[in-house]
């Protein structure tokens, strides 16, 4: 299980990743926050409020509602700090059996309690930058307006297209000759082999003016 246990060694530092983010260059905001006074680290969310889409069953908590929402596929806590409690108290609230569309999206509403409950206690956080560390269905958006993307999010089905990329990934982890312009061509060049849904996830993001924005779970 992800969070079991919450922390392997207090005295350390320690990150938990989904394994469906995919760092292709140095993670250098990350470095921002080792450098920092915050205590937890969290990956941002590509939505601006709080919807049952993004906290499940704790979409209308009051600490949470209309806040900015945080993506739970990276979690981080410094040494010397441990709030697993609070965050398993928060998990017994979850009404398991009868939870909205899925667990893990509940879960990242627990995880989003558990961020503003501690900021309310004085403990600060850090929200990693979207652009840097983008979603499969984003970062070629970002990359070609020049942002230096750090991690790659494959959410939801776009495990498939990760996977189906996977030679040109690990190539962009190992090579570091391997120019952003001739990574973004490869890429498209290979989409055009997947399938049309696949393939516009991709290619739409090429010389669009604004980020669209899509649902994984409609909005209620």
């Amino acid at each position: 299980m992800k969070w079991v246990p919450f922390r392997f060694d207090i005295t350390k530092t320690e990150i938990a990743i989904d394994t469906d983010i995919i760092c292709i260059s140095e993670p250098k905001s990350w470095e921002d926050y080792f450098n920092s006074d915050a205590c937890i680290l969290v990956a941002a969310e590509r939505y601006e409020k709080v919807l049952v889409n993004t906290c499940g069953d704790f979409h209308a908590h009051p600490l949470v509602k209309n806040k900015k929402p945080f993506n739970c596929g990276i979690v981080g806590q410094k040494a010397g700090h441990d709030y697993s409690e609070k965050f398993f108290d928060i998990t017994r609230h979850v009404k398991y059996g009868q939870t909205h569309d899925s667990l893990f999206i509940t879960e990242q509403g627990a995880i989003n309690v558990w961020v503003r409950s501690l900021g309310l206690e004085g403990v600060g956080f850090q929200c990693l930058d979207f652009q840097k560390n983008a979603w499969m269905r984003d970062f070629i958006y970002f990359m070609e307006k020049g942002v230096s993307v750090e991690t790659i999010h494959a959410v939801a089905w776009h495990k498939k297209i990760a996977k189906a990329l996977g030679p040109i990934l690990e190539r962009k982890v190992q090579d570091t000759e391997y120019d952003n312009k001739s990574f973004l061509s490869d890429i498209l060049k290979e989409a055009s082999n997947f399938d049309p849904v696949a393939y516009h996830l991709l290619a739409r993001q090429i010389g669009t003016e604004q980020m669209n924005i899509e649902y994984l779970i409609a909005p209620k």
